[in-house]
C-alpha cells in the first residue's frame, strides 16, 4: 500500500507543530520568556488557547482525508485570517503589518492549494484515495467483451488486482456480469 501524498503529510506536520511555533513567535515578538511568571503562557487569552487547541484537530482532519476534515480546514483557515486581523488591530500592537500580512498570505496559499480539484477530490470521493487502493497499471490491450446481449470489441487501458478499466463504444449496464478475453 502506498503512502499518503507528501503534501498531506507536510500540512499535517505543520499544523501539529504550529502551536509551539505560535508560542515561540509570540514570546519573541513580545520579548517575553516562554515559561514562568512573566512568560507568554500566562498572558494568553482564552481565544488564544482555543486556536492553539484547534490546530491538532485540523491536522487530524487533514491527515484523515475525509469530508469533515476538508470543511474543518477551510473554516479554520478563515478563522485564522480573521483572528490574526483582530489580534493585530485590537489586542497586540507589537505585531507589525508585515508579520500579519505574511501569515495571512501563508494561510491563503495553503488554503488555495486545498481548493485545487486534484487536492480536494480525495476528500469527497473515497475511490480517488490511490494510497488506500491496490496499484493500477496502465496497459493497452485489445479486448473482446461478452455480455448477455452479445459480444463486442474494446480496449483495456488499465488493470489492477481488483479489476480493470475498458474503453468501449458499447454501453454496459452497471452490475451486469461480463466476460473479457
Amino acid at each position: 500500500m502506498k503512502k499518503r501524498p507528501l503534501s498531506i503529510v507536510l500540512i499535517t506536520l505543520f499544523y501539529l507543530l504550529e502551536p509551539a511555533g505560535n508560542l515561540l513567535q509570540a514570546a519573541f515578538i513580545n520579548d517575553m520568556p516562554l515559561f514562568g511568571r512573566y512568560g507568554i503562557l500566562n498572558h494568553l487569552y482564552w481565544s488564544d488557547w482555543v486556536v492553539l487547541c484547534l490546530f491538532p484537530i485540523v491536522a487530524v482532519g487533514v491527515y484523515g482525508v475525509r469530508k469533515w476534515g476538508w470543511y474543518l480546514f477551510m473554516a479554520f483557515s478563515v478563522l485564522l485570517i480573521g483572528y490574526n486581523l483582530v489580534v493585530y488591530f485590537f489586542f497586540n500592537p507589537l505585531y507589525t503589518p508585515e508579520t500579519i500580512l505574511l501569515f495571512i498570505l501563508i494561510i491563503t496559499g495553503i488554503s488555495a492549494l486545498f481548493l485545487r480539484k486534484h487536492v480536494y477530490s480525495p476528500y469527497f470521493n473515497p475511490r480517488l484515495r490511490w494510497w488506500e487502493t491496490a496499484p493500477r497499471y496502465r496497459v493497452i490491450l485489445e479486448t473482446d467483451v461478452s455480455t448477455k446481449e452479445g459480444s463486442f470489441h474494446c480496449e483495456t487501458v488499465d488493470i489492477s488486482e481488483s479489476g480493470c478499466f475498458v474503453e468501449t463504444a458499447e454501453p454496459i449496464k452497471e452490475g451486469e456480469p461480463v466476460w473479457l478475453r
